[in-house]
C-alpha cells in the first residue's frame, strides 16, 4: 500500500493544473510544500487542525497579492496594465502580457486573456470609446495599439467558423 505522502501528492496533482507556460511557478512550489508538510504530519500521527488549508491559502494570497501590486506599480506601462485589468475585471501582471493575443478589427480590438485568468473569463472587445471615452484611460486608441504591439505576445488567428443552424423541417 502506498504511503499517505504519495496519496497527498496525487491529490495535489488532481486539484491543481499548472500550465506549462505559466510565468509564476512559485505557487506550484508552494502547493508541493503544503501537501508534503500535511502528509508528513499525518504520517507522524498528528491530526491537522480544522480549516488548515483555508488559513494557509489566505496567508499565501496576502503575500502573492502584494507581489502582484508591486510588479504592476514598478512597470513602466503600469497605467495600461491597470486599464487592461479593469477591462477583464482582474489584475494583469507584466509577466501576463506575453500570453495575451490580440487582433484589430474596424471598430474594436479583440483580446484573449492570459493563462493566469483564462479559467474565469473569455476574450474581450475593446472599442475606441472604451479607450478614449473614459477618464481612467491612460492614452489614446493609437497609444493602446502601440502598447499592444510592444508588449503583447502575438496576434490572434481567425475565429473558427460557426456552424449554420439547420433549416426548418416541412412535411
Amino acid at each position: 500500500m502506498s504511503s499517505l505522502k504519495e496519496k497527498a501528492m496525487k491529490i495535489r496533482e488532481s486539484e491543481y493544473f499548472p500550465i506549462s507556460g505559466e510565468p509564476n511557478r512559485s505557487w506550484v512550489a508552494f502547493e508541493d510544500a503544503l501537501w508534503a508538510a500535511a502528509a508528513e504530519m499525518v504520517d507522524a500521527g498528528n491530526s491537522l487542525p480544522q480549516g488548515w488549508r483555508g488559513k494557509v491559502n489566505a496567508a499565501a494570497w496576502k503575500i502573492e497579492g502584494s507581489r502582484i501590486k508591486s510588479a504592476i506599480a514598478n512597470d513602466p506601462d503600469s497605467d495600461w496594465l491597470k486599464f487592461l485589468g479593469n477591462e477583464w475585471t482582474s489584475q494583469i501582471e507584466p509577466n501576463d502580457m506575453k500570453d495575451i493575443k490580440w487582433k484589430e478589427y474596424k471598430r474594436y480590438i479583440r483580446l484573449n486573456p492570459p493563462y493566469s485568468i483564462s479559467h474565469g473569463v473569455d476574450e474581450i472587445h475593446v472599442t475606441k470609446d472604451d479607450v478614449e471615452g473614459y477618464s481612467s484611460s491612460p492614452g489614446s486608441y493609437d497609444d493602446f495599439k502601440d502598447f499592444l504591439n510592444r508588449r503583447a505576445g502575438s496576434t490572434l488567428a481567425r475565429r473558427a467558423p460557426q456552424p449554420r443552424s439547420p433549416g426548418p423541417y416541412y412535411d
